[in-house]
């Protein structure tokens, strides 16, 4: 807990107020003050009002007591006898019944404050000597005493071996076994030379003692003494010492104030009538802001709604274009895993990239059809010159998948029938290198079967295989339907 210690405050505003400002800028949390709230100062009543209203603990000093009455105020000098007079007409009747009720000293477990000396409190003696001190500490029991009085700060100090000790202004730590006796200075006239406030902060817990140096408004207190109360020989110490160390003015001042009115009551009743109409065009550009901002806040959460409400159509079109896209791929996968030739073809380009070759133009074809012709049942299938043209025979039903026929089955090439056509030759046309090929049933059945053309040329090799009827070479120029002799007869022609 921090306790700050005041004293002499002397009726300076000014110096008080910043005084209490610091008390709080350091964390203080209780505030004591050892007496003189008034004399000299030009603003007792304030100064007693403040110190009724913030400090906890109040002690009684010697120019209170004179207001009090409790004091004779023959025993003060002439300047100072006046100065009291002027507070005293300063001051009401509930101020001076205040000071009637202050005591002259107060306990506070280990240590005590008093205005001036312990061993005879109410005659307000001064401790300046050892022998001063020794008394007061004789006097009161608690280990630390705080005075004022004097307007001088300073440390008396008692050892265990019974030495004492004297130190000025300085920040210093409780021991035990030692006794002291502080004086915490003056607020508002001080007197060691330095012309700002002095004040004491006790931190109990730490038994921490430091002194506290303040500046405060010193023009403001001169306005204040040249005209309210006027100069005295403590004011104008302070002014004096304050004057030493402020910079001499760099021009004259000039008044800047607008030149007073002949007409007050008039001038008064104009300015009333302008502030109001200030006020009335403050409220009305105040309203205007509040409509355009609401209009603005309104217009924003238009915009804000319109984007929602175009943000779903546009999300619906997405997925829409995104289901209608990968039914899309979907299809396509499907007829290429469906399809061999395309999926051969697409793992061809899909190696021919990797191996960094150009993929190889398809030459498209034109699909021709071919002309098939069926043997009539009622004529006979005319046969080629240089074999005899046996009787047709009816075709056996040939299902794709079944087993291969294993009746004696004979395949007769026969020359297809030339097709005209309109217009001349290209001279690419293949006819003649195709032959048609018809199967015979030699069991006596009634069908018979024309394969499609093929080549001369397979009619010189082994197999030719369609519709899982394989034709077996027998005869030059003709083949048996069959199962393949051996494993090399599997090779398929196209």
């Amino acid at each position: 807990m921090k306790i700050a210690i005041t004293s002499d405050i002397h009726a300076n505003l000014q110096a008080w107020n910043a005084v209490l400002a610091d008390t709080r800028a350091n964390g203080v949390d209780q505030v004591l003050c050892l007496g003189d709230l008034v004399g000299y100062g030009p603003r007792p009543a304030e100064v007693v009002a403040s110190v009724y209203a913030y400090v906890e603990h109040v002690v009684i000093g010697n120019h209170d007591a004179v207001i009090a009455g409790s004091l004779d105020p023959e025993l003060f000098n002439d300047d100072a006898r006046e100065m009291i007079e002027w507070t005293y007409d300063q001051l009401n009747e509930k101020a001076i019944s205040y000071f009637s009720e202050l005591p002259y000293v107060i306990s506070l477990g280990d240590f005590a404050c008093s205005h001036a000396n312990f061993d005879d409190p109410e005659a307000f003696g001064y401790v300046l000597s050892e022998e001063e001190a020794r008394a007061s500490w004789a006097a009161a029991s608690e280990q630390v005493l705080f005075i004022g009085h004097t307007h001088v700060p300073k440390i008396h100090m008692l050892t265990e071996e019974d030495e004492y000790r004297e130190y000025g202004a300085t920040s210093f730590e409780v021991e035990a076994g030692k006794r002291y006796l502080v004086n915490v200075g003056s607020v508002g006239m001080p007197r060691d030379g330095d012309f700002r406030a002095c004040y004491v902060i006790y931190d109990l817990e730490t038994q921490n003692i430091s002194f506290h140096r303040v500046v405060y408004d010193l023009e403001a207190f001169r306005e204040d003494v040249r005209n309210l109360s006027g100069s005295s020989d403590q004011t104008g110490l302070i002014l004096a010492r304050y004057d030493k160390h402020t910079s001499p003015e760099l021009r004259e001042q000039i008044d800047f104030s607008a030149a007073p009115s002949t007409d007050q009551p008039m001038n008064r009743e104009r300015t009333r009538i302008v502030v109001k109409l200030r006020r009335k065009s403050k409220i009305r550009a105040s309203s205007g802001s509040a409509v355009a901002s609401s209009a603005s806040v309104s217009r924003e959460a238009g915009k804000e709604k319109k984007k929602r409400s175009l943000m779903v159509p546009m999300i619906a079109a997405f997925v829409a274009i995104l289901w209608f896209v990968g039914t899309i791929i979907f299809i396509t996968v499907k007829k290429r895993t469906a399809d061999p030739v395309s999926t051969k073809v697409a793992a061809t380009s899909v190696s021919h990239r990797k191996s960094g070759q150009r993929k190889p133009p398809i030459k498209k074809r034109p699909i021709k059809k071919r002309p098939v012709e069926k043997a009539p049942v009622s004529e006979p299938v005319k046969a080629p010159v240089s074999e005899p043209v046996k009787a047709p025979v009816s075709e056996p039903e040939i299902v794709p998948g079944s087993e291969p026929i294993k009746s004696p089955v004979v395949a007769i090439p026969v020359e297809p029938k030339p097709t005209h056509k309109t217009g001349p030759s290209t001279g690419n046309s293949n006819q003649g290198n195709r032959i048609n090929v018809v199967i015979l049933d030699l069991s006596g059945a009634s069908k018979t079967k024309i394969l499609p053309q093929i080549p001369k040329g397979a009619l010189n090799l082994a197999v030719y295989k369609t519709e899982k009827i394989i034709l077996r070479r027998v005869l030059p120029g003709s083949f048996q339907m069959g199962s393949p002799a051996n494993e090399a007869d599997r090779n398929v022609m196209d």
